[in-house]
């Protein structure tokens, strides 16, 4: 029952980053002390009582985000038997998307205030979610394209995992961006943009791994395993064909 729960991981991860956005965002507005026009994430969970509420929810968030990680390190696990890829890169890849969900878990439980100890790992913890993730993001994004050459499948899903890869890393640019160029005229629209794109770098990770949510299912329900057995079976099959001819 644990295991078909946890195939609904993504979509729970999309509702928590959701609510661990929005709920602290309306009470800190209400409070008075965030604005209301696009606050940079970190400012959510500064203050009470909204940073209770931003804490817990971002710490499910980084939960359901490692066992995501966990689920799909099984399932390229189960492919790479079959294969002669090297295993390292994608070893190394579930590393960093470990230390992706650590850093968000820093950022969660040390909130950026003006004490020199907790804003110090808070910012730890940023480098490791925004630095991490692209990077394990990009890995599984090049799975994606040998399985899908490898097994003759629907491109669509590699095309869309592309797209927020590449939103992803625009958002990054954007927000370090322009992040630098207005964080000496906070009021200016520009701040405001670098705000916005910090907002979409943890969505926009989430919506990559919703385009894992059906391999989820299919790991746990051992549909893989069949494909890839009846692949492996017609390719030897059609290899001895082309022998005898």
């Amino acid at each position: 029952m644990f295991e078909i729960q946890m195939n609904w991981s993504p979509v729970l991860a999309l509702i928590f980053l959701l609510a661990a956005l929005f709920v602290p965002y309306t009470i800190g507005v209400c409070s008075g002390h965030v604005r209301a026009w696009f606050p940079f994430i970190h400012e959510l969970g500064a203050n009470d009582p909204d940073r209770c509420v931003f804490t817990a929810l971002l710490n499910l968030v980084a939960l359901l985000l490692f066992v995501n990680v966990n689920d799909q390190r099984n399932v390229i696990n189960e492919i790479l038997v079959w294969q002669t890829q090297s295993s390292y890169l994608y070893g190394f890849s579930f590393w960093c998307g470990a230390l992706a969900c650590f850093g968000l878990f820093l950022m969660a439980n040390f909130p950026a205030i003006n004490n020199k100890l907790p804003f110090f790992i808070h910012c730890c913890g940023a480098v490791l979610f925004f630095c991490g993730s692209p990077v394990y993001c990009g890995i599984l994004t090049l799975f994606s394209y040998n399985e899908t050459k490898y097994y003759d499948e629907n491109w669509f899903p590699f095309i869309i995992r592309c797209q927020f890869l590449f939103l992803y890393l625009i958002a990054l640019i954007g927000y370090i961006v322009f992040w630098y160029f207005g964080k000496s005229q906070p009021q200016k629209v520009i701040i405001k943009i670098s705000a916005l794109c910090q907002w979409l770098l943890p969505i926009t990770v989430i919506a990559f791994f919703l385009t894992y949510e059906m391999e989820f299912w299919k790991l746990h329900g051992g549909q893989i395993h069949h494909k890839i057995t009846v692949n492996r079976y017609q390719k030897t099959n059609a290899n001895l064909k082309l022998s005898w001819d």
